[in-house]
């Protein structure tokens, strides 16, 4: 699922990189910034902010597991 049209940045990329984070730091801060910079990409209107966050929490609890 496409999370950031001006982007192109899917569920899948954040997944994969809050992940990738996980692995490296079990108790670095992930923000949806660290996201985009870990993709080459950065924000520009902002409206996925909220989304991108939600999906953060949402791999970080399921990489715990």
């Amino acid at each position: 699922m496409i999370v950031c049209q001006c982007n192109r940045l899917s569920s899948e990329d954040v997944d994969w990189t809050v992940r990738g984070f996980a692995e490296v730091d079990p108790y670095r801060r992930v923000t949806a910034l660290s996201v985009f910079l870990a993709c080459g990409r950065r924000p520009k209107c902002g409206n996925c902010i909220p989304l991108i966050t939600r999906l953060i929490d949402e791999s970080w609890t399921h990489g715990q597991d």
